[in-house]
């Protein structure tokens, strides 16, 4: 009897769950998606804006020293050591823009992914297969298992 009512149970109740747990998944992958993103982003922009600070600050310095040359070599010198920075910076600037689009094309290509994954008819069956496999409980207070029980 207990095991007739489960299956019916099972039966019944699984093709009213599936909905409500394919979009809690969905909203739970989405959600750590975000955060995964808004970690990478926060620890990715603080490297690359220290590297692009310290850049000017080199593009700065060089700069300083130009004016406080003594001789024209110097000073020369000093300036493409200037030139040299602000071009570092400048290009530290744009790699990281296009990295940071690629990070944010990754993510949400990933997100579509695990959204059809999820959605597809192949994790449907095997969620279901695994739901119909549960064996009833045969004490009050336990939980069904996927054991064989004699």
């Amino acid at each position: 009897m207990v095991n007739k009512f489960w299956s019916l149970f099972l039966k019944a109740l699984w093709p009213a769950l599936w909905p409500i747990i394919r979009e809690t998944v969905v909203e739970i992958t989405q959600d750590l998606f975000t955060r995964l993103r808004e970690l990478i982003s926060e620890r990715f922009t603080k490297a690359t804006s220290d590297q692009e600070k310290q850049a000017e600050q080199r593009a700065v310095d060089a700069e300083e020293k130009s004016r406080e040359a003594s001789g024209d070599n110097e000073r020369i010198q000093a300036e493409a050591e200037a030139k040299a920075w602000r071009e570092v910076a400048q290009q530290l600037k744009a790699d990281n823009a296009t990295l940071r689009q690629e990070l944010e094309e990754a993510v949400r290509l990933s997100q579509v992914y695990a959204r059809k994954r999820i959605d597809s008819e192949a994790e449907r069956d095997k969620a279901q297969e695994r739901i119909m496999s549960l064996k009833p409980p045969s004490e009050a207070g336990r939980l069904p298992t996927t054991e064989n029980q004699d």
